[in-house]
Order: structure tokens, then sequence, then C-alpha cells
């Protein structure tokens, strides 16, 4: 993957695509963006990266503060698999349009084969997270990329959130960084949920 002159930047465009933080932006107020760490009440040890993984420095004048980790560095520059989660605070009560919208950035990437399903979350109005994946070359790189999206409305201002969780990996490694995905797919959800269950409810 040729994106040695910044692979931050590369990696951000990938997964901003198409926007679902715009969509979200239709129905709702007071949209800012947060980091993972304050949208989901929870320390950095919480979403740790697995062993291998290096935290990029944050991309001077980016419009929310993503968090962007990539492995496996090529030898003719750039980075074999990469995860970035973006989060964002709002005030009202979406529509559940993460089902119709959830596949977007993939779809408007020429992603195949696209699959999407929805993920575990506790019976709250306003709350739900959907997974969708698939397959789509980039720079001349087959990749597989899959995406989580994760939205909790609120009437209550600034408490509802979007939390963006996007990973691509080329197909060669990909199962190799198996565990590792999982790793970072699992600490995000789980995150989210044990968000969702406090009480008092610091974010939600």
């Amino acid at each position: 993957m040729s994106v040695a002159r910044n692979p931050a930047r590369e990696w951000q465009r990938l997964s901003a695509g198409s926007s679902l933080t715009d969509l979200l932006g239709r129905y709702v107020d007071d949209l800012i963006g947060l980091t993972a760490q304050q949208a989901l009440g929870c320390d950095e040890a919480a979403l740790a990266v697995p062993p291998g993984w290096y935290v990029v420095p944050a991309i001077a004048g980016a419009q929310q503060p993503v968090r962007v980790a990539v492995t496996g560095h090529r030898l003719r520059g750039g980075w074999q698999s990469c995860d970035t989660v973006a989060a964002a605070a709002f005030t009202g009560m979406p529509p559940e349009i993460l089902t119709d919208h959830a596949a977007r950035v993939l779809r408007d990437a020429d992603t195949a084969g696209v699959t999407v399903r929805s993920l575990s979350t506790p019976p709250v109005p306003g709350v739900c997270a959907v997974r969708s994946s698939g397959y789509l070359t980039v720079s001349a790189v087959r990749m597989w990329a899959q995406i989580s999206s994760y939205v909790a409305g609120s009437n209550d201002p600034g408490t509802g959130r979007l939390i963006q969780h996007s990973q691509f990996v080329t197909t060669q490694r990909r199962t190799q960084l198996r565990s590792d995905i999982a790793q970072l797919s699992d600490s995000v959800h789980a995150a989210f949920l044990a968000a969702c269950r406090q009480t008092p409810r610091p974010v939600f």
C-alpha cells in the first residue's frame, strides 16, 4: 500500500469516504468531535492496541480527534493494516439510520461482497450498533475492510454519542492479524456496552 508520505491521512480519507457524521447531523444538534475515551467514558487501557501496533500522531487540522493505529510496515512504504476510531457527541434522538447506511462508506469505495449485521446492544431507545465488511482495492492492493458504527441518542444536551470504528487489512495479512482485529473490535464494542450499562450513565 503506497501511503508512505502520510499513512494516517490516507487511512482517514478511506474511513470517511461517505460520512455517517454528516448524515446524523441532519437529525441532531450540537454535533462535535470527541476522543474515543471521552465518548466511551473509559481510559486508554480499555482501548489499548495489540503489541506491534503503532498509534499515529494526530493529524494537524483534522476535523475530529481520530485515533489511527497501524501495523505491518511495508518495505516500499505504507502499512499492511490500519485501525481508526472516530467519535462525536450530539443532542437528540436520531431515527434508526445505521441499518440502512452502515455499508455506505464501503459501497462508495466500490467494495465487493459487502455484508451487514447488527451487534448486540442493551434494549435502550436510540441505541444501536451495526458492522459492515467487504473487499476493496486500494493503490492496487487488495484489502479487507470492516466498519463498526455505534449510536446512542439522548435528549440531554451533548450526551448523545456516535462512534465509528474502521479497520483495513491487506488480504495476505488478514489471517495472521485475525486475533488482533478481533481484540480491537471487541474492545470498542465492550467499551460501548459498558458505557450503556453504567447507572447513572455519565455519557449517554
